[in-house]
């Protein structure tokens, strides 16, 4: 849902001589890998301390030849969608119109931004309204009265519902904690009343807090931009960055950015305490125009627009919102090592699809932070039913009036992307980086890989300087073969245990048939 203020009240700004960086070159942006020489010259900063790689990146990789990188389609739950809107009530036209899930405590909860009918007395945001619902299996789910007199609004919590657990917060009355900053209306607002300067280089908020995602109490927050000022930044998801070496990076934010009036792009700021955030000028974090313009003219130019991003397994990886045409659109997947320089990952493949004809989410994909549940990843998501038909007029009433509800998609945990084999390639191989594996104890190489019948993968281990180590060598291996996510690689003279050198590895991959090498990490020889 996208509405602006008056172009007569707000300039538009000049953003693309930043967001017009040209993308990594060939064959990253289409997704294909191939060539003997395939390098990936683009040097960036590779985390190779790390023991776990997944293959979404392919720059963490020194060569990958005969290979295509594809993205893992999240499956949808076929009861979908889970959540709907309720008749006569203040969620009767859309519910989880952007939001939250937790699995906590034994249920799952969801903050989810509401609307009902409009009102056209008052702006969007003073009636879009942040409901509350639980369930036992993330499926079912049931509204939960929050208020004396049984209402399941939450009182003072922002549409936006972008709620975060802080399982470290020292204080219980900050256990949860929800983040919002004015959009460009609600600048527009405060700088008719005289509370705002819009010349001034931060946008104020608030940063609610609370002990049990029930009851909320808010406190003053600000975002602070360091270089151009773009017209908003809405944060979609916000959390505590275990990882952060910098302690003026320890909370971390993402979301999306009006840069102009009609080119939106996802952005990130840091915080050393979650209540005074700076976007720096490396933004915007994911670059449409590096990405590539929208299929469709008709849309808006340039456009991301939902970005929610999330650690997972020394990553951070991103699910954003990509346009193709007016409010037609579905999640992508991007990846970081540091949270500040993304990759897009394999552009034009989707995570989570629109529907086909006739289906409930046929209009547009809004993602949020997922929940792990088990081996899967839960990506709960918003979507709407209003289509835009490429050959008739787009109906902007109906698309700002259209249905949303609350749909599930599931991916297999550590699935997210792969390298298969080129069609017709002669061979398929996939070389990593130096490697110096820590410590002196033996080791043990685990491989996310599914091969079919016919299919197969075979492993070398060689020097820095490319030469087989001694027991390690492809004719040594024992092919994988079969679908797991826990391969244990075995050499026939050498057992499965590795012992780190003095010097840097390197590992080669060889592809047979379709197999498919989702990644792979060093363990413990002593693991389980």
């Amino acid at each position: 849902m996208s509405y602006e203020p008056s172009p007569a009240i707000w300039s538009r700004r000049d953003f693309l001589s930043r967001i017009g960086v040209a993308g990594v070159a060939g064959a990253s942006v289409l997704g294909e890998v191939g060539g003997p020489q395939a390098l990936w010259a683009q040097a960036k900063p590779v985390d190779l301390t790390s023991l776990r790689f997944l293959c979404l990146d392919p720059a963490e990789f020194e060569t990958l030849v005969g290979l295509r990188q594809r993205v893992t389609p999240a499956r949808k739950e076929p009861r979908t969608p889970v959540f709907e809107p309720q008749v006569g009530q203040f969620d009767s036209l859309r519910v989880f119109n952007h939001g939250t899930v937790l699995h906590d405590q034994n249920r799952f909860r969801m903050w989810y931004g509401a609307m009902g009918q409009p009102d056209a007395a008052r702006p969007w945001w003073e009636w879009l309204r942040a409901g509350y619902a639980e369930s036992e299996d993330g499926i079912q789910w049931r509204r939960v009265a929050v208020t004396p007199d049984g209402s399941h609004i939450v009182p003072d919590l922002p549409h936006t519902c972008c709620v975060y657990k802080d399982e470290l917060a020292a204080d219980p009355a900050y256990r949860y904690l929800a983040l919002h900053f004015a959009n460009s209306g609600e600048q527009r607002q405060l700088a008719e009343s005289g509370q705002y300067d819009p010349k001034a280089d931060f946008i104020s908020g608030h940063l609610w807090t609370s002990a049990d995602g029930i009851r909320w109490q808010k406190e003053a927050s600000r975002v602070r931009f360091v270089g151009d000022k773009p017209l908003s930044f809405v944060p979609q998801c916000f959390f505590r960055d275990l990882q952060a070496a910098d302690p003026a990076r320890r909370w971390k934010a993402y979301g999306f950015s009006s840069l102009t009036l009609r080119s939106r792009a996802g952005i990130y700021a840091y915080s050393a305490d979650g209540r005074t955030w700076t976007v720096p000028a490396s933004n915007p974090i994911l670059k449409p125009v590096e990405r590539g313009a929208p299929k469709d003219s008709t849309g808006p130019a340039q456009h991301i627009h939902d970005t929610v991003v999330w650690r997972y397994s020394g990553y951070y990886l991103a699910f954003y919102q990509y346009l193709y045409g007016p409010d037609q659109a579905d999640v992508e997947l991007a990846v970081s090592r540091d949270g500040e320089h993304f990759t897009f990952v394999a552009p034009g493949e989707k995570v989570i699809a629109r529907g086909g004809p006739g289906e409930w989410d046929r209009g547009e994909i809004l993602p949020t932070v997922p929940v792990i549940v088990g081996d899967e990843v839960w990506l709960y998501y918003g979507a709407s039913d209003y289509y835009h038909p490429s050959d008739g007029p787009f109906d902007r009433k109906r698309a700002d009036t259209s249905r949303v509800c609350a749909g599930l998609a599931r991916l297999p945990l550590g699935r997210f992307a792969y390298f298969e084999p080129q069609a017709n390639a002669t061979e398929s191989y996939l070389m990593t980086r130096s490697i110096r594996l820590p410590g002196t104890a033996p080791l043990k190489l685990i491989v996310n890989a599914a091969c079919g019948p016919g299919d197969s993968l075979t492993i070398e281990v060689q020097t820095a300087a490319g030469m087989p180590l001694a027991g390690y060598a492809r004719k040594d291996c024992v092919p994988i073969a079969g679908d797991s996510s826990r391969h244990v690689v075995t050499w026939r003279t050498s057992g499965e245990q590795i012992r780190p050198a003095e010097q840097p590895l390197k590992v080669r991959f060889d592809f047979r048939g379709a197999a498919r090498l989702y990644g792979f990490t060093w363990l413990p020889a002593t693991d389980g």
